[in-house]
């Protein structure tokens, strides 16, 4: 079941560039031999961890030859270890041979290309004859050692032959329409050949003219030669950021139809050390190393044509790493139906195969180690987990994490077969996931501020309910207090009769006038006085009863919870400081306060005694003491007085408390109405807008749950109350201010008749403090509204939603995206967002879409097999998976019974996938791969 590259296609760094002892040209290696050169070179290639290296030399593969031989006879006696010794023939040595292209370029060098053979041994074995002894120069001599030494010998016939080969070396240079003719003529050639200009300023195509005038121009004669190279071309030698947008088709003003036009192709860029010395080998220039993603193979490399943005990168690190515990490495299964240990890409892992031979189950087998949780909240419809998933013991199965962990129980995203259609179809499933995607997102907190208000809101709605139903409870209880004093203007009317006859009675009395008044006087200010005493020592109760009062909310130290713990602890210490010292200053200031009231009733206590002491009032008492209808009158005085007064006093009470009612009356309203003001806000400032995804906020009344509150309360037997109930809706949207003043009015004064056993106060709390008007998301993609959307569209839009807003970095496991979307779709819009997702995420996807597999350039295909008489498995297993990259590639071969091992991973796309050579031509069509020459 193995095979060399189980994980697909990984990045690597190659060096397709680099010179040996005895190069025909500008040989500074400094090594005594041959042999202690590939030492060095090897040694260095170990410590640089370079996968890949093209021996280049010009116009020949002699020392390509000479390297491969030392690979094939290493030994011990080499100076490296057996560990050392596997490492460097693991290597993927490829013979790159170095041309000099006609015309000159600015500086009088000729421009290099580098033709990068196939080291298959067959093919090289033809290449002497078919390429080296197939091209000539403009004087007809051969480009082999034959040729070089005429060429020499003709500029000084007095060399001998070695001097003649350097010399000729020197001096041969090819015209491009030649190597165009060979490359036409011998097809086979050029299918086993990568041709590669390079682009420097001195020995390359860039030389003849800068980038931005081939582009604009097409008028100077250098022009056509220079495009004539490119298409020529199958790559760009250049290390250079600017080439790679120029030919990738990412530079402004020179989009990908551009490119292709002028050049006939998009083109990769690789880079080398280009080395000429030891010091130089695996070395570039600004540490821009090539790492290309791709099998250590010929057909590998070829991928980097296919897809020349994703499939090479030149940079110092290696590129889209993830971390380790983000990305699963293995799945090991030990059981009776599946033993196999299956790696896995940490970028797109693709699971194909025919119907029923494991590709789902492999999928929930991966979900079901990590969190069995998550299998069985995403299969509510299936009625058991598959049998093969539950029948494999947890010991017999183990999910190696990237950092070697093992049976983690770490995140995963899973998303099973039509998932994403069934959220798309239900619209509460739709609304949560676009809520849940909304607070991940919101930067300025809109929603969660909206909601924080909502609550806070609530809350001080029901206190103020709380509040306003106790404080008419005390008018009421003070009204009925009030009418059982007595009537007001009666009492005034009673006193004003007392006062007259009082003052008649007076007229036996043998005071003067003066004295008289002076008495009354006296007796009016001692009344004041003790009903001053009387508030007073009222008060001081209600002071000493506020005391022990504690000032703050008990539940408000609660909201400090969703601080982190860098503050929460320092913020409970300041409210605790706070709270502490408030508390104090309360009681210390109270106390001072009743010190203050009793220094007062002392007073009046001294002031009453001082008055009644007085000659005055003392003759006063003493003369009229003696006068009973005086005495009589006075005390029916003194009790009607005292009856005006505590009616004063209710009424003062109840006007207080009026006021109060009033201001908490209308703050209640406002509180209520702000619901509705804040969506409106809300709706005004929050918008979410991600890769032509757009998230608006729409305000829906909650009519039928409104209405249900209200029937489950108010008595439906009185036509009226039947209309208030039906009408409640239309009335409240349009006007809720004048709605709910009336309401908690007529709530108020009771006059609303309710159920039995319920009561005013609840409803009014189940109304009020309800926001009736609820958030509700209007999604768009591309302008399109989600409602007006195909079935397929909505499903793919929703796995962008899945995933496209998310800050996870785990893994996603994800069972047939395609389902449900048309072939256009899923090549425009799915692949191209795969394609996109992997570099960031790891991804494990079933699959029956060949477009998904290959034009999403999958960098590992998993080939699901159920054993069966026609398809069977090694040793009879149940099912058996191989592994591998779209470049794997082997013709099926009849005599193999092993079905996964009869064909090469390209081979068993082509064949279980409907349309799988379609896909290949198609990916090789967008960038014109094969129409250039």
């Amino acid at each position: 079941m193995n095979n060399i590259f189980e994980r697909g296609s990984e990045w690597r760094k190659w060096d397709l560039h680099i010179h040996t002892k005895g190069t025909n040209k500008n040989d500074n290696f400094t090594s005594t031999d041959f042999n202690s050169f590939c030492v060095t070179l090897f040694k260095t290639a170990l410590e640089k961890d370079i996968k890949a290296i093209g021996i280049t030399d010009y116009f020949g593969i002699d020392n390509y030859k000479k390297v491969k031989g030392f690979v094939d006879n290493i030994d011990l006696s080499s100076g490296f270890n057996e560990q050392e010794i596997d490492n460097i023939k693991s290597i993927f040595l490829l013979p790159n041979v170095e041309l000099r292209i006609l015309p000159a370029t600015g500086s009088g060098g000729l421009i290099n290309i580098h033709c990068i053979f196939n080291p298959d041994a067959t093919f090289l074995a033809k290449l002497e004859n078919d390429f080296c002894a197939s091209l000539e120069d403009s004087g007809g001599n051969k480009m082999n050692r034959a040729g070089f030494i005429a060429l020499g010998k003709n500029s000084n016939a007095s060399l001998d032959n070695d001097g003649a080969y350097k010399k000729g070396i020197e001096e041969f240079h090819l015209e491009p329409s030649k190597l165009i003719k060979l490359f036409k003529d011998k097809p086979e050639l050029k299918e086993n050949t990568i041709i590669a200009v390079s682009n420097s300023n001195s020995d390359g195509a860039s030389a003849l003219q800068e980038h931005y005038k081939l582009f604009e121009n097409e008028t100077g004669s250098l022009d056509a030669v220079r495009s004539n190279i490119y298409k020529l071309s199958d790559a760009i030698f250049s290390g250079n950021p600017s080439d790679r947008e120029f030919f990738t088709g990412e530079k402004n003003g020179c989009a990908e139809s551009l490119v292709i036009n002028k050049c006939g192709s998009l083109k990769p860029c690789v880079h080398g050390s280009d080395a000429h010395c030891e010091t130089k080998l695996f070395n570039p220039d600004e540490n821009r190393f090539c790492w290309i993603k791709a099998d250590l193979t010929f057909e590998g490399l070829k991928q980097i044509l296919c897809e020349p943005k994703d499939r090479v990168k030149i940079q110092a690190n290696k590129p889209e790493e993830k971390s380790g515990y983000h990305v699963i490495k293995a799945i090991e299964i030990d059981s009776d139906i599946c033993k196999q240990n299956i790696l896995l890409s940490s970028n797109l892992n693709t699971i194909i195969g025919g119907r029923s031979t494991g590709k789902s189950t492999l999928l929930k087998l991966i979900a079901y180690r990590i969190n069995p949780s998550i299998l069985d909240a995403k299969c509510e419809k299936e009625k058991e987990v598959d049998s093969f998933i539950t029948g494999i013991l947890p010991d017999a199965i183990k999910i190696i994490w990237q950092d070697d962990e093992e049976n983690k129980g770490r995140d995963i995203e899973f998303f099973p077969q039509s998932h994403m259609y069934e959220i798309a179809r239900d619209k509460e499933k739709k609304n949560k996931l676009i809520q849940d995607i909304v607070k991940e997102k919101d930067n300025e907190n809109l929603i969660r501020n909206y909601e924080k208000f909502c609550a806070d809101n609530k809350s001080t709605i029901q206190t103020n309910l709380d509040d306003l139903f106790e404080l008419q409870a005390n008018i009421d209880e003070l009204t009925t207090t009030l009418k059982e004093k007595g009537d007001e203007r009666g009492l005034r009317k009673e006193i004003e009769n007392l006062q007259n006859k009082i003052k008649d009675s007076q007229q036996d009395n043998s005071f003067s006038e003066d004295e008289l008044k002076q008495y009354e006087k006296l007796k009016e200010e001692i009344l004041k006085l003790e009903q001053l005493q009387q508030k007073q020592e009222k008060d001081k109760n209600e002071i000493t009863a506020l005391k022990d009062e504690d000032l703050f909310d008990s539940s408000f130290s609660y909201k400090f919870n969703q601080l982190s713990e860098l503050n929460s602890q320092a913020i409970q210490e300041i409210f605790a400081s706070v709270r502490q010292k408030a508390i104090k200053e309360w009681q210390d200031k109270l106390s001072a306060k009743l010190t203050a009231n009793d220094e007062l009733l002392e007073e009046y206590k001294k002031e009453i005694q001082d008055k009644k002491a007085s000659d005055s009032f003392k003759k006063g008492s003493s003369q009229l003491e003696h006068n009973k209808q005086y005495k009589e009158l006075n005390e029916r005085l003194a009790i009607e007085n005292k009856k005006l007064a505590e009616i004063i006093s209710l009424r003062q009470q109840i006007d207080k408390i009026n006021a109060q009612k009033k201001e908490l009356f209308e703050q209640t309203v406002q509180n209520h109405i702000s619901f509705a003001a804040k969506i409106d806000e809300l709706i005004r400032d929050f918008s979410l807008v991600h890769d032509d995804i757009e998230i608006k906020i729409e305000k829906i009344y909650r009519h039928d749950k409104c209405k249900e509150l209200l029937t489950n309360f108010i008595n439906l037997q009185s036509y009226g109350r039947k209309n208030f109930v039906d009408d409640w809706g239309g009335e409240y949207e349009n006007n809720v201010k004048s709605k709910v003043e009336n309401f908690l009015q007529d709530a108020l004064e009771n006059k609303i008749t309710l159920k039995k056993h319920k009561e005013i106060k609840d409803l009014s709390k189940g109304l009020l403090t309800e926001n009736w008007f609820s958030i509700s998301y209007e999604l768009t993609y591309q302008n399109d509204t989600f409602n007006k959307m195909s079935d397929g569209k909505k499903a793919f839009v929703i796995l962008k939603l899945l995933l496209e807003f998310s800050h996870k970095e785990c893994p996603i496991l994800i069972d047939q995206p395609e389902d449900s979307l048309d072939n256009r779709a899923i090549y425009n819009e799915l692949v191209a967002y795969l394609k996109q997702k992997k570099k960031s995420r790891q991804i494990i996807l079933v699959t029956h879409n060949a477009n998904i597999v290959v034009n999403a350039d999958a960098e590992e295909v998993i080939v699901a097999n159920q054993h069966g008489e026609d398809s069977k498995n090694q040793d009879d297993i149940k099912f058996q998976y191989i592994t591998g990259s779209l470049e794997n590639t082997k013709p099926i071969d009849a005599n193999i019974d092993i079905v996964l091992k009869s064909q090469g991973i390209r081979e068993h796309v082509c064949e279980i996938l409907e349309g799988g050579t379609e896909a290949f031509k198609k990916r090789e069509n967008k960038y014109a791969i094969g129409d250039a020459k």
